[in-house]
């Protein structure tokens, strides 16, 4: 199952993740480096700072991660992780930032960006648990026992 995490995270740029009491999923998008995903969002309650806006994450401890496929929007695998905001201007923070910085496609601020959000936004990284809620695979047997279960 590491590996459908894996390869799921890294193919695609936007997940959605369930945290805290919100039961709702909100897109992120993100970065997958060193077998964990990179997320930026803006700090505290603070809106309007250019970064995508996932209330309470920095301080959630734990997260459900949902990941689509790119063509269909099918979902194919949803996971645990563990939910760790970086210490803005350490090593990990840095490198985290620079990882989202390349992959950051709208920037219209690329050369202060890192700068901005060291003190506007919040890093988080999510680290799989190891524990997978939903599979592809999964979800598909369980549709078809669910519907053979209705005919009978």
């Amino acid at each position: 199952m590491r590996a459908l995490v894996d390869e799921a995270a890294r193919r695609s740029s936007v997940l959605w993740l369930r945290y805290g009491d919100d039961e709702r999923a909100r897109p992120a998008w993100h970065v997958w480096r060193d077998g964990a995903v990179f997320v930026v969002a803006e700090a505290g309650t603070r809106v309007g700072g250019g970064e995508q806006w996932l209330p309470g994450l920095a301080d959630a401890r734990t997260a459900t991660v949902i990941c689509r496929a790119q063509d269909s929007r099918a979902r194919l695998v949803t996971w645990q992780a563990t939910v760790r905001p970086l210490q803005p201007r350490t090593a990990e923070w840095e490198a985290a930032a620079a990882a989202l910085r390349s992959a950051r496609l709208n920037a219209s601020d690329l050369a202060g960006l890192i700068d901005r959000w060291a003190t506007t936004a919040v890093i988080v990284r999510l680290d799989p648990t190891g524990e997978v809620l939903e599979t592809a695979a999964r979800s598909a047997a369980a549709a078809r026992h669910g519907s053979e279960a209705g005919r009978s």
